[in-house]
């Protein structure tokens, strides 16, 4: 069965469908039946009794997945405005964002067949000897963070995260560290806050050591463009031309 992206917009009636194919797939066609994991009355008219064996690890298993599904699509609902009578504000459609990246990666490691999983996961990235968490474990982070260092505006502390430099106006020095993460993750100014891509704001203020980071994004675009932006913008061109984000 196809794997929905995080994002999917379904019915209840298509997330039905799918769940009844993906148990068909995974235990056979016999899982749609409640007598596989319910003991049956003589006369075959009523389930009683929970059924002994391995039905119950399997039932389990099935009632997660579709739970998960449920409450993602819940989320979904939320962010996609649904049944809502006032906006979210950025905060609530960022934990929202949060939550559901979470459930996510729960119901994709229930549902893969157990021959993808036992695939090895990449081992940690390094970047000047810090080590890069999952989620800023990609080549546009590498290179962008590459670049940042040959140019002298960031290095490693020694205490597994890195000091912004950066240039020019000092006054300006912490913006220019939130500005970069927010352009290599794709940050898009909206009315309620981030129209873009999740930023992993947490991971972030972790490596560089700054407090409420998604908060002063907001900040930076809210405020008049500085001309630091310039060759931030120009770094990340030139390191990413022609590689995929």
């Amino acid at each position: 069965m196809d794997i929905w992206p995080i994002d999917f917009d379904k019915t209840i009636v298509e997330i039905n469908e799918w769940f009844d194919g993906w148990k068909t797939e995974r235990f056979g066609a016999d899982s749609l039946n409640p007598e596989r994991y319910y003991k049956v009355s003589p006369d075959g008219r009523y389930l009683y009794e929970v059924a002994e064996g391995e039905g119950n690890k399997e039932k389990e298993k099935c009632d997660k997945v579709l739970e998960l599904l449920l409450r993602i699509k819940q989320i979904n609902d939320k962010l996609s405005g649904k049944a809502l009578s006032q906006h979210l504000q950025w905060r609530e459609r960022e934990q929202l964002k949060g939550e559901r990246e979470t459930l996510y990666k729960e119901f994709v490691d229930e549902v893969q067949p157990e021959t993808e999983k036992a695939a090895p996961e990449p081992q940690p990235e390094e970047i000047n000897n810090v080590i890069l968490p999952d989620v800023l474990n990609s080549k546009r982070v590498k290179d962008i963070f590459s670049g940042a260092i040959d140019r002298g505006w960031m290095q490693p502390n020694g205490k597994g995260g890195y000091n912004w430099i950066g240039f020019g106006n000092k006054r300006g020095r912490v913006q220019q560290c939130v500005y970069m993460c927010g352009q290599i993750f794709g940050y898009r100014k909206g009315n309620s806050g981030n129209d873009g891509a999740n930023i992993p704001s947490k991971e972030l203020e972790k490596l560089f050591g700054i407090d409420g980071l998604y908060s002063r994004l907001i900040k930076c675009w809210e405020a008049k463009p500085q001309v630091w932006r310039i060759p931030i913008d120009e770094m990340i061109d030139k390191v990413t031309k022609n590689a995929p984000k």
